[in-house]
């Protein structure tokens, strides 16, 4: 895949479709037990990833948490947040009402979430 893998999760009850989180570069899904890879980062903001999560028991439903993340050139740091998705990363929806959403040219000034828990 071209770069590390810093998390991954099983669909529920799905043996084969996996999706991992590769270092900066965004999120994959493989429907064939990692043969072929596709995209599934779509309308996130940036690809800074971090870590995913999937629902145990609906395999369309995974969520993610996003690093902060300062486009080559860019004077300001994009935030992080916490997205999910109910198509299996078609499309994400963020669901990080209530988190600090604060942009800085410093990215240790700059909204991260590293990890999460889902309950």
């Amino acid at each position: 895949l071209g770069s590390n893998i810093v998390s991954a999760a099983f669909a529920a009850g799905d043996p084969n479709t996996v999706y991992v989180v590769l270092d900066k570069k965004g999120i994959r899904r493989s429907a064939d037990g990692g043969k072929t890879w596709a995209d599934a980062t779509n309308n996130l903001p940036h690809p800074a990833a971090e870590r995913i999560i999937a629902h145990p028991k609906d395999t369309k439903t995974l969520w993610v948490s996003l690093d902060n993340h300062k486009p080559q050139g860019a004077a300001t740091c994009k935030p992080g947040g916490i997205y999910r998705t109910v198509d299996g990363g078609t499309t994400w929806e963020s669901i990080s009402n209530g988190l600090s959403q604060k942009a800085a040219a410093d990215s240790n000034l700059t909204a991260r979430y590293k990890a999460f828990a889902v309950a």
